[in-house]
């Protein structure tokens, strides 16, 4: 082994630290720079443009994706329910999660482990612009979401005209003389005449989704989002052999194609607004990076279902919270209120609570019962965690009069 020369320093904690926030530094000045040659590339097309018209078209052509980098961010919905979004009680988690990205400093990378139906990434997406966040992960277990969202970001004109020929086969598949109105559950009085129609056209393309190998991308894309649009409250689940166990809405509902491109369109341009990047992934094979950002949702602890064939354990959930606690890492996590959960969290991280809805019960009145949600995370945006030895709760009421 070759000696250390005298003249070398020695690696200390302190070192170690300031390399790190040299490099940081280094890559956001890129970035910057990055922006500034857009800048001068788009003057040169501009005035291209002007004296050679017949180049207009060619640049046009190429503008939507890059623009999206510059216009302000519009409001988009998530394309779908999907069990485990937030998207009913947003605005609650959504004031922490901009307030955390808001105050954090050198971060370059949002990422989201469980992105799900990109419920929380649509609502801050106008915030991590606005920060100069660029680069965005979105990951999830499930591979046909991630199929659907690449699909979004890169050919959206034929995703959206996949879907809508679906939705038209699935209304087809109604006998003529069934009246019963568009939009309306479907009584079960009624649903043993559907079977062999109707429920086997459900049941037929997400047997397809799952098993049919000579589909392509596109059309694995519009099948999973045909399965989640007419799926019983958007609760995607799996067998233990990994089948699609998802069961019928029995709703006599088409999504038209209106709304399905306004959907899709609007995916594009936010995925196109930065550099995002869809992985696949389990969570423990991601970077655990100091310069990113994490939003962590993963399933619910304890809630009575595995709703992927993998499962996610109290040995999962320990290992998530370990995993981005040792990292350094700026980071928001949510899941029910559990003593288990609490006692991983380590004296750096803030925790509220606050009321929320069973929305993954059979029944309505199930649903109706309240229960609590956890928050933690590890920012500058939230006052330190502990006061005479106790948690800091923040109740209900008193989050949503900070709106």
């Amino acid at each position: 082994m070759k000696p250390k020369s005298k003249d070398t320093p020695a690696i200390t904690p302190e070192l170690k630290a300031r390399r790190e926030k040299a490099r940081l530094k280094k890559q956001k000045q890129r970035a910057l720079d990055d922006d500034s040659a857009f800048e001068k590339a788009l003057k040169v097309l501009e005035k291209t443009a002007e004296t050679n018209p017949a180049l207009e078209r060619v640049m046009l052509a190429g503008m939507g994706e890059l623009m999206s980098r510059y216009l302000p961010i519009p409001p988009v919905k998530p394309p779908f329910a999907y069990v485990g979004s937030k998207s009913r009680y947003a605005h609650l988690i959504i004031k922490r999660l901009e307030d955390s990205i808001k105050e954090v400093r050198d971060t370059l990378v949002y990422c989201e482990p469980f992105a799900g139906s990109l419920a929380s990434f649509l609502a801050v997406a106008d915030t991590l612009k606005a920060k100069g966040i660029r680069r965005v992960i979105l990951n999830d277990f499930n591979p046909h979401l991630i199929n659907f969202y690449r699909m979004a970001e890169a050919h959206p004109d034929l995703l959206i005209e996949e879907i809508n020929s679906i939705e038209e086969r699935f209304i087809e598949s109604f006998p003529i003389e069934y009246s019963l109105k568009m939009g309306a559950t479907i009584p079960h009085e009624d649903r043993p005449a559907l079977e062999d129609n109707v429920h086997a056209f459900f049941k037929d393309h997400r047997t397809a989704l799952q098993h049919d190998e000579s589909l392509n991308n596109i059309q694995r894309a519009g099948l999973i989002y045909f399965v989640l649009q007419h799926g019983f409250n958007g609760l995607y689940t799996e067998s233990q052999k990994g089948n699609i166990g998802t069961a019928f809405g029995w709703k006599k509902k088409r999504i038209f194609l209106n709304e399905i491109t306004e959907k899709i369109y609007g995916l594009h341009f936010v995925f196109n607004s930065f550099q995002t990047e869809f992985t696949n992934k389990h969570f423990r094979d991601l970077d655990w990076l100091q310069d990113t950002f994490f939003y962590l949702d993963p399933p619910y602890i304890e809630s009575g279902k595995d709703y992927l064939a993998c499962g996610f354990g109290l040995d999962e959930q320990k290992e998530l919270l370990e995993s981005v606690q040792a990292s350094g890492a700026p980071f928001l996590y949510s899941n029910n209120n559990h003593v288990f959960l609490r006692d991983l969290l380590d004296e750096s991280v803030t925790v509220e609570t606050f009321a929320r809805k069973n929305i993954v019960a059979g029944s309505g009145e199930a649903r109706s019962d309240d229960k609590e949600e956890l928050l933690a995370g590890r920012t500058s945006a939230w006052p330190f965690n502990l006061q005479n030895g106790k948690w800091l709760e923040i109740p209900l009421k008193a989050m949503t009069k900070e709106r």
